[in-house]
């Protein structure tokens, strides 16, 4: 891979910090047939019975193989023995349903064109092998799309790279999860957990009339897992929840103190501040006709904002001398305008009232220049504001979710130190390779 992809890749996983849980990798969402409340886990789930667990039964069907195997001339070996471009051959000869070795033909093969990549181990996670059609399986549609429509190398590296480093943490996190929640496991929860898992089975068999083979074959047209698979990754997802829930959320508390403290840090968002709006007519004290002919307007009664209109008047007569200021408080403690003397009149006017002629110099430097001016108050804008008694329900879930985040990504960080992962760079390389070789052949010269 060459420098530019391997720039792009550190870049994407650099802007993927922190980690997240965002579920079972391979199904995010809660199942082609839904989910119930019913089909939660929790501890009744884990209730001693006190029957026996068939170990080798437990084993097999909580605890993955650790070194799945890939039939070679009739011997089942474990694809953590096979590396190199006998990884990648062999695994593209051996088909999911195959049993057994593959049929080898006399006949040397005839290789044409440049040499693809079908499948490869990329790294592993604590011991177990990521396969790159594991990953890119759940991108095929987007990666083709984004093949399709890049434009150049770096186009595609780009848009690749985001999406898989995005799968590849989702699936690095649910394993460790997984992982730390099987080792956690009594013989009891094992024995209750393979009953969960049966239940959801019956559960997803049920809503196709209780046929287990119109499921399994709904399954395979939607998504291309089997009833097994569906119901095995439906339990993982709520392994992993349960397993978030024990360990996170005593960690979480929220203090009456910790609501009151952050409603008033963010008073202003909960009492917006009122809204004044003034209108304002100065003229230059020298100028004794404009002055006068103010004055004369504002005496005769005529409509504030008419009169600021006038040619005289030397402050954004355009929109009537309209002046607008936010604050929250007491009008009497507002900051209305920079000079001392506009501003001591504008905090004391009331709703309708004009003030006038006050005079003052705008340029502190300058103090023989001054200004004659008028103020009047228009209206007051005042939101309603939101009391703390019916704020705290808010703020307790906003509080509540924020350290819920923080003590998630302490979690995972533990996790992340005490597993055996691969490189990240390393896997995303590997991967970005597998994806360009599969989806973007044009684009193979440029890596």
């Amino acid at each position: 891979m060459s420098h530019s992809s391997r720039q792009v890749l550190a870049i994407v996983l650099l802007a993927g910090v922190p980690w997240s849980l965002g579920g079972c990798s391979s199904g995010g969402q809660d199942g082609l047939f839904g989910r119930s409340e019913s089909q939660r886990l929790s501890p009744g789930d884990f209730a001693g019975t006190g029957e026996s667990v068939p170990a080798a039964a437990s084993e097999r069907d909580l605890v993955p193989d650790p070194a799945p195997k890939v039939a070679m001339g009739g011997e089942a070996v474990p694809i953590s023995r096979i590396s190199g471009p006998t990884a990648e051959t062999t695994l593209g000869q051996v088909g999911r349903g195959q049993v057994g070795g593959p049929a080898v033909s006399q006949t040397p093969a005839v290789v044409s064109g440049e040499p693809v990549t079908v499948d490869s181990v990329v790294g592993q996670i604590n011991g177990r092998p990521v396969i790159a059609s594991e990953i890119l399986e759940s991108l095929d549609g987007v990666l083709r799309a984004d093949a399709a429509s890049a434009k150049s190398a770096g186009e595609w590296r780009q848009s690749a790279a985001r999406r898989i480093v995005a799968e590849l943490r989702r699936r690095v996190v649910d394993e460790l999860v997984l992982s730390e929640a099987r080792r956690s496991l009594t013989p009891e929860q094992r024995l209750g957990l393979l009953r969960f898992l049966e239940n959801i089975q019956g559960r997803l068999v049920s809503q196709q009339q209780g046929s287990s083979v119109a499921a399994d074959e709904l399954l395979r047209q939607q998504s291309g897992r089997g009833l097994r698979e569906e119901a095995e990754d439906i339990r993982n997802q709520e392994l992993i929840r349960f397993e978030i829930k024990q360990r996170v959320d005593p960690r979480v508390q929220v203090a009456w103190r910790d609501v009151k403290n952050e409603y008033e840090r963010s008073f202003v968002t909960w009492n917006p501040p009122a809204e004044y709006t003034f209108r304002l007519i100065y003229v230059a004290a020298e100028n004794a006709a404009g002055v006068a002919s103010i004055s004369d307007a504002l005496q005769s009664g005529k409509p504030f904002v008419e009169v600021a209109a006038l040619e005289a008047n030397e402050f954004v007569r355009r929109d009537g001398g309209k002046l607008v200021r936010k604050h929250a408080g007491a009008q009497s403690e507002g900051d209305f305008s920079p000079t001392p003397e506009l501003n001591a009149a504008l905090r004391s006017l009331g709703v309708g009232q004009t003030l006038g002629p006050i005079t003052f110099a705008p340029d502190a430097t300058r103090p023989e220049r001054k200004r004659t001016a008028w103020v009047h108050l228009e209206k007051i804008d005042s939101p309603e504001g939101t009391p703390l008694y019916d704020a705290q329900l808010e703020i307790t879930a906003d509080l509540t979710s924020q350290r819920r985040s923080t003590e998630e990504q302490r979690y995972l960080e533990r996790l992340f130190k005490r597993g055996n992962v691969s490189s990240m760079e390393t896997m995303g390389e590997k991967l970005l390779a597998v994806a360009t070789d599969r989806y973007a052949p044009r684009f193979k010269q440029n890596r």
